[in-house]
């Protein structure tokens, strides 16, 4: 362990009293409340794939974007799972 990542603990720990990690708050999501309800966009056609989904509903955010909020939804197990 290097020289430099214990005086970072130990300034840690006179600092906060702990050596555990700080709280972090999680990363902004790039789609809007709106756009959060694109499983609405599969209900009719349930073999569409997220590319598609995107390009119909005109979204600005990647493929991956499109699934995990797929998977967010609410409904049925085997609709859910990657």
């Amino acid at each position: 362990m290097s020289r430099r990542t214990v005086q970072k603990w130990i300034r840690r720990q006179e600092e906060t009293g702990s050596l555990l990690d700080a709280e972090r708050r999680p990363r902004p999501r790039v789609t809007t409340r709106q756009e959060d309800n694109i499983q609405q966009a599969v209900q009719n056609d349930a073999f569409t794939n997220a590319v598609a989904i995107r390009e119909r509903l005109h979204l600005n955010v990647s493929a991956q974007t499109v699934r995990r909020r797929l998977r967010e939804a609410p409904g049925p197990p085997s609709q859910n799972s990657s």
